[in-house]
């Protein structure tokens, strides 16, 4: 801790960066990025996040349907094994349909070995060129198979970040952001989706593969803060809309990550499956996860019992309507050793985090000593609506270590 008067070499230190890191009339230098240019959002996760309005450049679409595939080749295959992938389209598209730096999924393929997602390195009107994040040994293409990309429920970058270093437990990191920017949204049916501005946390490490220069990896850490912007579209025509959620200004975030290196960057996301931990309207989602316990050590079982379309009972919930199928298992001495729950999709209104029970009383038991109680943790939302483009105007985040 820097100190008066100043005595040797390390308290000269000290004092500087406190005064480097202290408010903005000592001087200090705010790190970040700002920008006011429009630019599409290309959905990648490392430079270039975005990709500036020109002339003769069209949008990056942050949905691409189906595409068939007629052939998949191995390249720079050593000792059986490839990291590159050539993937030939039945028939060739209008424009190349992926830009390099997208994350593609591939369905349907023979063998089913490639059904996986992969990096787009290049593509063409006719061809793609991949590559995975290991190697491996793919078997021969045999026949069919589907591409497509889906940025839809993906966190992407913008390129408003900053980079800072925490070194002592008495320092904290001050930031600020705002972020403008516009969604184009197709829709067939009513439909409800989030649109999400975040400041996530990075952790970096030193990327010890890189020989003779100093590089990082960074890995998500925490969302820091966030804003939601919730839409309802009710229209059963098919059309498309821009939403423009206005400008998401953050100011006076504080955090206090443990000592290292981080990166802050300012990130959108269009949720339209949610799981977010926040107060969401939707309905169940059939199969939807949950955290069930179930008191049923004295109800004997015999078999495996099913018990449909029983009700929920409200105990800490906005909805209602929902009901579930219950499956439990008995176990070697005939009582319950376990139990799977299939919410149906009949409820509306249900919130992540809300809290039910199931009457022991529907599940051959007695109730309250054979409830079931669940939390539910997802909720879906009906209809369609699928994002087209994305555009950031203002932009800009800054991030300074200050000392407490």
């Amino acid at each position: 801790m820097s100190q008066y008067p100043v005595q040797d070499t390390a308290g000269l230190y000290e004092a500087v960066n406190y005064l480097l890191s202290g408010p903005s009339g000592l001087g200090q230098n705010f790190n970040g990025f700002s920008a006011y240019q429009p630019a599409w959002l290309t959905g990648t996760f490392r430079q270039p996040f975005t990709e500036a309005i020109s002339t003769g450049t069209s949008a990056p679409s942050w949905y691409v349907a189906p595409i068939n595939i007629s052939n998949i080749t191995r390249e720079n295959v050593v000792n059986g094994n490839t990291a590159n992938l050539l993937w030939t389209f039945s028939t060739p598209q209008a424009t190349p349909p992926f830009r390099p730096g997208q994350k593609i999924t591939a369905e349907n393929v023979t063998p089913d070995y490639y059904d996986s997602t992969y990096v787009v390195l290049t593509c063409s009107t006719t061809t793609m060129q991949t590559q995975d994040q290991h190697v491996y040994p793919y078997p021969a293409y045999v026949s069919s198979g589907d591409v497509y990309f889906n940025n839809d429920n993906t966190v992407t970058s913008t390129d408003a970040n900053a980079r800072v270093t925490v070194q002592g437990p008495t320092e904290l990191v001050f930031i600020s952001s705002q972020c403008q920017w516009n969604s184009q949204i197709g829709y067939s049916s009513p439909s409800q989706f989030d649109l999400v501005v975040q400041i996530n946390r990075y952790a970096g490490s030193i990327d010890t593969s890189v020989v003779g220069a100093v590089d990082y990896l960074f890995n998500f850490d925490a969302t820091v803060s966030q804003q939601i912007h919730r839409y309802n579209v009710n229209t059963s025509t098919n059309t498309k809309s821009v939403f423009d959620s206005g400008s998401n200004i953050f100011t006076t975030v504080l955090d206090q990550p443990n000592f290292g290196y981080y990166w802050y960057i300012c990130e959108l996301d269009v949720v339209t499956a949610p799981t977010y931990r926040y107060d969401s309207q939707g309905n169940l989602v059939v199969g939807s996860a949950y955290n069930a316990s179930y008191n049923g050590t004295g109800v004997s079982l015999g078999s495996t019992s099913t018990f449909a379309g029983v009700s929920l009972v409200d105990v800490a919930s906005t909805g209602s309507g929902g009901t579930a199928d219950i499956t439990i298992e008995p176990g070697l001495t005939n009582y319950v050793q376990s139990a799977s729950v299939s919410l149906n999709g009949d409820g509306n209104n249900y919130a992540v985090g809300d809290t039910l029970k199931i009457l022991g009383t529907n599940l051959g038991g007695a109730s309250p000593a054979n409830d079931m109680n669940l939390t539910i943790t997802q909720v879906g939302y009906p209809g369609d609506a699928t994002p087209y483009t994305q555009t950031v105007g203002l932009r800009s985040l800054t991030a300074q270590v200050i000392k407490q």
